[in-house]
């Protein structure tokens, strides 16, 4: 059976939420686009509109739907579809858990869009003392909690899937054999449940003191809680960006195969084998975010820029191998040694978004984040330098890649074709420009 047919198989209850979170993800992307454009017309000095509380409320928003809500909705999505779409019409555990969850992320984007407009100019980062200079800030932390349980809740619920799949009482020659036969997309979604797990940890024990200080019910007026949410934000904030990496290659995986229908050259366990890699390498390597911190000891220093070493290899590794998928396909149908490359379906906007994020991901933004690690660490952050990382990673390459499998996603849960399509097919290329 096709990957196609698989996907196609799915429960219709499934898919529609699956469509209301990719739909949902959509809207706060197109939200983080408009507010971008407001920035621009902001630092227009022509225009005369360059004040200083407007163009950070924008900044704030504009960050918070871009970087907060357009992945939480859309990762949502695609833990869903490796729980359901790539297990040959299989079910999500409870459907009404996912509901549950996309009404809690949704409701912390509200709350989070009604702080932001009402004046809470923190950007996503809400550093105490500073954010307590806007009345609006609770509603910040309350958003970020309620992300933060719908983000616990859906994975939950695809943690129950995966527990499901596995026969006779959970035995070891059970999960080996579950564990081996399922998808690599979704064995990657398996990987990174310990690091989603870390970040909502981590989340609650931020902003659950921080949104009752801000009201007045504790008191946070101690030396200590300002160093200790800084530590402990750039943790999750870390962990955080990782995510879309991992999701990003697994999408990378199940797209090259709707487009090209190549397959791993390979065995599949070097691919899972990789991606087992991330929730042992980047928990530790926070510490090149605070290189300069002296809070921090010299020996976790040390241990964290070692294994910082480590983990770019993964990502590495797994863009050479769907890079072999599809030159191996496409030598295998006859082409010449560089002939097959015009003979790729670059029409196809699914592919070539995979293509045009990979490159991306792979000039832009690996070369900008090995620049954030090591000895560079510390004269780079803060810097212009840090949004010059973010931007390739999420707009140039998570983003076109999210999009590639959104095309395949949009025909096969709504039942309906793309429209504009000849708009589809220049929209990587354009975005990747």
């Amino acid at each position: 059976m096709s990957l196609v047919q698989e996907i196609r198989k799915s429960h219709p209850d499934d898919q529609k939420l699956m469509a209301a979170y990719g739909i949902a993800g959509l809207l706060s992307l197109v939200g983080a686009f408009a507010l971008a454009a407001i920035l621009v017309v902001i630092k227009t000095p022509a225009l005369g509109l360059a004040k200083g509380d407007l163009y950070y409320r924008m900044l704030t928003g504009h960050a918070i739907l871009g970087f907060v809500y357009w992945f939480a909705f859309i990762q949502a999505a695609l833990l869903i579809a490796g729980a359901t779409a790539l297990r040959n019409g299989g079910r999500l555990w409870s459907p009404k858990l996912g509901w549950l969850a996309f009404a809690f992320t949704t409701a912390g984007l509200v709350i989070n869009m009604v702080g932001v407009f009402s004046g809470a100019d923190v950007l996503y980062t809400a550093f105490p003392p500073l954010a307590e200079s806007f009345a609006a800030t609770p509603l910040i932390y309350l958003g970020y909690l309620f992300v933060a349980t719908g983000a616990f809740l859906i994975t939950l619920d695809f943690l129950a899937t995966v527990f499901t799949w596995v026969e006779r009482k959970g035995s070891v020659e059970a999960w080996k054999r579950m564990l081996s036969e399922i998808h690599i997309s979704t064995f990657a979604a398996i990987c990174a449940v310990p690091l989603i797990f870390s970040i909502v940890l981590a989340a609650f024990f931020l902003y659950v003191p921080a949104f009752l200080g801000s009201v007045g019910w504790i008191s946070t007026d101690t030396r200590e809680f300002p160093l200790n949410f800084r530590l402990t934000y750039h943790v999750m904030f870390h962990i955080i960006h990782y995510i879309p990496a991992m999701a990003m290659i697994a999408v990378a995986y199940v797209l090259v195969e709707l487009t090209t229908g190549a397959d791993s050259i390979y065995r599949k366990t070097v691919a899972k084998g990789l991606f087992l890699m991330y929730p042992a390498v980047v928990p530790p390597t926070f510490v090149y975010h605070l290189m300069a911190d002296p809070s921090i000891a010299q020996g976790i220093k040390i241990i964290g820029s070692a294994l910082s070493l480590l983990v770019w290899i993964p990502s590495l590794l797994h863009m050479f191998i769907i890079t072999g998928m599809v030159e191996a396909k496409m030598r295998s149908a006859g082409h010449s040694l560089f002939g097959w490359m015009g003979h790729l379906p670059w029409k196809n906007p699914a592919f070539a978004s995979l293509i045009m994020g990979m490159i991306t991901f792979g000039i832009a933004g690996g070369l900008t984040a090995v620049l954030l690690q090591e000895q560079t660490a510390s004269l780079l952050h803060g810097t212009f330098a840090v949004p010059a990382y973010i931007h390739p990673m999420v707009v140039g390459a998570a983003s076109l890649i999210y999009m590639g499998i959104i095309y395949y996603a949009v025909s096969i849960c709504m039942k309906r074709d793309i429209w504009g399509s000849a708009i589809a097919r220049i929209q990587p290329y354009l975005l990747s420009v």
